[in-house]
């Protein structure tokens, strides 16, 4: 294996396989320094560009590097574009010489990228798994709420109560108080785990199952209005006012935090079972 790709892949399939192993402080620093040891790269510097435009590191490697420091060292930077941000990489040569190929140095940060998605997705996998597997929404954000990392049900979810969402920063405030950290936090009809670790906040999400407090008559006027009817079918069917079967329903669209009819058709669907047994224990 004398070619530099050999090498590069025979450190990438062995530090992707690391970060199923790795505690959360050491995935990016020990992926980091086995590429740096085998190209001579002196410093990584990780950022991703924030919804307000703005660039916030995300990693540094090594832990310590001071930027003021590196006067004089040859720089190199990689810009990589995934479907919701983009990241921008800045590495340290040594020296002029060891300044990496282009397409290696870009196949360098997309495998740091790639170390932390994995790692994080895997541990919010086992949490799912030991929650009784749920399909769940991952996330992982810093303490300001930008996403870091996003997968698609966790966008699919969001997107329910905010369509034009960028996926770059979150909708909501992010509580981290410590009955969040205990018991989560609920944000328009979602349910989120919000379990920080050394680095970063993981974010698990799903639809929220507890049933809001509806009453019996808000209840029976979103499900016709689910079913299709219009207000002044429903008025003629409870035997009450347009406006008062309005006035019904945007109480449960409050109540759920939801605007649209598609959301409370899926909202009914998801919690079928549990709204059965609510109206069973009522009898």
């Amino acid at each position: 294996m004398n070619s530099i790709w050999d090498r590069f892949f025979l450190i990438q399939r062995k530090m992707l396989g690391r970060t199923m192993r790795a505690g959360d402080a050491g995935v990016f620093s020990d992926v980091a320094e086995a590429f740096a040891e085998e190209f001579a790269v002196s410093f990584v510097r990780w950022n991703v560009a924030g919804a307000d435009g703005i660039e916030k590191t995300v990693f540094t490697w090594p832990d310590d590097h001071d930027a003021n420091a590196s006067t004089g060292t040859a720089m190199q930077s990689v810009t990589i574009n995934d479907t919701h941000r983009e990241h921008r990489f800045t590495l340290g040569e040594l020296d002029n010489s060891s300044i990496l190929p282009t397409e290696l140095a870009h196949a360098l940060c997309s495998t740091l990228i790639s170390a932390i998605e994995f790692h994080d997705e895997f541990d919010m996998h086992l949490a799912d798994a030991r929650g009784g597997g749920d399909e769940l929404g991952h996330a992982t954000v810093d303490a300001d709420g930008e996403v870091i990392y996003a997968n698609e049900r966790f966008v699919a979810l969001v997107r329910r109560n905010e369509p034009d969402w960028d996926a770059r920063r979150l909708p909501m405030s992010l509580d981290q108080s410590p009955t969040a950290l205990r018991h989560g936090m609920t944000w328009k009809g979602l349910f989120f785990y919000v379990e920080p670790n050394s680095v970063h906040i993981r974010l698990r999400v799903r639809p929220d199952r507890r049933l809001p407090d509806l009453s019996p008559r808000e209840l029976e006027v979103a499900q016709l209005i689910a079913s299709g009817m219009t207000f002044k079918e429903v008025s003629r069917q409870l035997e009450m006012a347009p406006s008062t079967a309005s006035t019904h329903l945007y109480k449960v669209y409050d109540k759920l935090g939801i605007n649209r009819r598609s959301a409370l058709v899926e909202w009914l669907t998801e919690n079928t079972d549990a709204l059965n047994s609510a109206r069973g224990r009522a009898r």
